[in-house]
């Protein structure tokens, strides 16, 4: 993980069963890292960081487990911004795209009837918005990039194995 990607995502195969997986990463997030909290759920395995060290651009890890029929198990992972948090993002992102689409049509049928408006400074203000929305992006992907190391590290201890992300 040297570069920055939005969701940064795995996958790979192991002869281990999704049991012994589940067991063996509960017993390490149990005796050597407790700032990280988990939730298993049926194939799912979510670890998020504990109450004390997150702040709002904490990243949680989500991994599905599947069992494929030659007796290996599938893990696929994916590091990602509180749900909440992505929501959010997307439907301001959505907020300025449809803005300038809406803003962009009403210009063109003004200008094909040869009326000039004042709305034609919108656009590139829409631009910057979405511009400074991602920058704002960037910046909590930064704030919560060494929080996604440890859980890459916690991942990779408690598998024993090197995990190259996609």
């Amino acid at each position: 993980m040297t570069s920055f990607r939005i969701r940064p995502r795995f996958r790979f195969t192991t002869p281990s069963s999704p049991e012994q997986i589940k067991k063996e990463m509960e017993e390490k997030l149990k005796t050597s890292h407790e700032s990280f909290t988990f939730k298993s759920l049926q194939g799912h395995f979510i670890v998020r960081i504990k109450g004390g060290e997150k702040h709002y651009w904490s990243p949680h890890l989500h991994i599905v487990f599947e069992k494929l029929p030659e007796g290996n198990t599938l893990i696929r992972g994916l590091y990602g911004p509180n749900p909440n948090i992505w929501t959010l993002f997307i439907l301001l992102y959505s907020s300025v795209v449809l803005s300038m689409l809406f803003v962009g049509i009403y210009e063109g049928s003004q200008y094909s009837l040869g009326i000039i408006t004042s709305f034609s400074w919108t656009i590139p203000i829409l631009l910057g918005i979405g511009v400074f929305l991602y920058l704002i992006s960037q910046f909590g992907q930064k704030l919560g990039a060494e929080q996604t190391f440890a859980l890459h590290h916690f991942l990779e201890d408690s598998l024993h194995q090197h995990i190259d992300i996609e």
